[in-house]
């Protein structure tokens, strides 16, 4: 007897066997129940999640002997015909290669005949994407008025490639993703009845590496039952997929939060000589970095992070460990080497070298900090700061007087006047600005991160508030961002507290004001006319001009009206 895979062994019979997708199997057998099912569905999704199941659990509810009902029986002669796939009331018809016009005048007529032994004709088009133009307007008449009897299921992976007029005419279903916990569930409980020995990290690779797909983690689960026939372990289960298991990642995790360069690449040298695919290890650790932040930022990351309880006490105590702000930086610069390794032909290099740098990431210093830090010196600097003018020392000597026994009495030398101790100046105050231009000027130097006021425009300004507009969202949007930061210069510049109206469009700065990009090109445009007109009267000119009849061109004119 031929094996038989477990992708078709276990395929869901029921809608309760269905994993995943509850919101689906739930809203139908609610419809079925209600006896308010419509006439033509849209199943949508990604590949292995289901739809075509679902489809044909559908057509057993429609076609059992109990029909109309949501839990068929399975054990009555139509419903093990449509799941041996040889009912005669139950077409599954591949429109990638039955996608012509003609193939669906044939299903056009056929639907107008009664079903033979059950109550309902269903027609399952898997991917019907494909169908061509005119097929779907063939089919266009027949789905929105089919004969009381018949039931149309349409599976497709691109639902954006069908048309309108077809969307609006069926109900829509959007298959999910499974759950990686969902799929190691699933995996277990078939391994249970299979009878087979198994380590639940294994599970995990494989759950995984399906990418939430239930055909491709039962496929990837037979691949490796074939070569590991004892039982599943992680680290056999991880050489037969070529992918890194979990401790390996968590070894390479805390190797970089260590510094420990050393060991990072060993563990990349072990990796490499087991034949695991380099550039799909970056990609994993990339995921266990993403882990890291969410498990760092969140303090109930268990529905966030797709692990096991213990893998996610691991990942708790490394989060603990390391610095704060430092699991983001990490994987902001590792999503750049796994992008270059995965395009690289010698992804190795690409990996080490990323790692190193990963373990020479040091962590950055709050801008909060940082803006405390200059205001506290820049508060230092306004009170000005003092030195005491410190005492020189005193020196004393004994002199000899002549013929005299008593020494003489020492003498106090004073000591010489000290300079006055630098003193540094109070800053200048600001003259306050006379125009616009002065006043973006200003406050562009009192905090160089509002570079984006040089495209400002004024629209409007009084004592209290002032209206600024932009030509482009870019720099406005950087700009409200800063606001804060904004409000302080313009206070600090002016002495008054204004409010901050930002405005984008052109249509309001028709009478505004020049920008002060716009001023320095003027200004430029200016100079350079002033610069051409003096050449055109310099004294030298006119008598060249007399000397060679204007037979000769002048390079400074000619150099200024190239630019102008």
């Amino acid at each position: 007897m031929s094996y038989l895979v477990l992708a078709r062994k276990y395929r869901p019979q029921t809608f309760d066997e269905i994993v995943g997708q509850e919101h689906v199997t739930q809203t139908l057998t609610n419809a079925i129940a209600s006896g308010r099912l419509h006439h033509a569905f849209l199943f949508t999704g990604a590949r292995g999640v289901g739809k075509t199941t679902a489809a044909r659990i559908l057509a057993k509810c429609l076609s059992c002997v109990n029909a109309p009902t949501a839990t068929p029986c399975n054990v009555c002669d139509a419903c093990k015909e449509i799941t041996s796939g040889t009912s005669v009331d139950v077409q599954e018809i591949d429109a990638a290669s039955n996608n012509g016009v003609d193939n669906i005048r044939e299903l056009r007529d056929a639907i107008r005949y009664a079903p033979v032994r059950g109550k309902k004709k269903v027609y399952i088009l898997d991917e019907v994407h494909m169908l061509s133009g005119g097929a779907w307007n063939a089919l266009l008449k027949t789905l929105e008025e089919p004969p009381p009897h018949a039931v149309f299921v349409f599976a497709t992976t691109d639902p954006h490639k069908l048309p309108a007029t077809i969307l609006s005419r069926v109900q829509r279903y959007d298959f999910k993703l499974v759950p990686q916990r969902r799929i190691v569930e699933h995996l277990a409980k078939i391994l249970d009845d299979e009878k087979l020995a198994y380590e639940r990290p294994a599970l995990s690779l494989v759950g995984r590496e399906s990418g939430g797909s239930v055909r491709d983690a039962l496929s990837l689960l037979d691949q490796v039952i074939a070569s590991t026939p004892a039982g599943l372990t992680e680290l056999g289960t991880a050489e037969v997929l070529g992918v890194a298991d979990r401790t390996l990642l968590d070894k390479l995790g805390q190797a970089i939060l260590k510094k420990d360069a050393h060991t990072a690449l060993s563990l990349v040298d072990a990796a490499f000589v087991r034949g695991q695919d380099l550039a799909q290890l970056a990609h994993a650790f990339l995921g266990q970095l993403r882990d890291l932040v969410v498990v760092a930022a969140v303090e109930d990351a268990g529905a966030l992070v797709d692990c096991s309880a213990s893998e996610l006490a691991a990942l708790v105590e490394v989060a603990k460990s390391a610095p704060a702000g430092v699991p983001e930086l990490l994987f902001e610069r590792f999503a750049k080497v796994a992008e270059e390794a995965s395009k690289s032909p010698v992804p190795r290099f690409v990996l080490e070298v990323g790692l190193i740098a990963l373990t020479r990431v040091e962590p950055l210093e709050p801008i909060s900090s940082l803006l405390a830090k200059l205001e506290a010196l820049e508060s230092r600097v306004e009170k000005g700061v003092t030195t005491a003018p410190s005492s020189g020392p005193t020196s004393g000597g004994h002199g000899g007087g002549a013929g005299g026994s008593r020494p003489p009495a020492p003498t106090v030398h004073a000591a010489p006047p000290q300079p006055p101790a630098p003193t540094l100046a109070p800053p200048q105050k600001r003259v306050a600005p006379r125009n616009f231009t002065e006043l973006v000027e200003a406050v562009m130097d009192t905090d160089p991160l509002l570079a984006d006021l040089a495209q400002s425009r004024l629209l409007a300004r009084d004592a209290v508030h002032i209206s600024l507009g932009f030509d482009k969202d870019f720099a406005a949007n950087r700009l409200k961002e800063r606001l804060p930061q904004l409000r302080a210069a313009l206070k600090k510049v002016t002495g008054e507290d204004l409010a901050v109206e930002i405005i984008v469009g052109p249509a309001e700065h028709v009478a505004a004001t020049e920008n002060l990009i716009e001023v320095e090109e003027r200004k430029t445009d200016e100079d350079r006319e002033r610069r051409r007109q003096e050449a055109l009267t310099h004294p030298a000119r006119k008598a060249l001009d007399e000397r060679f009849g204007g037979a000769w061109k002048d390079p400074v004119v000619d150099d200024l009206e190239k630019n102008s």
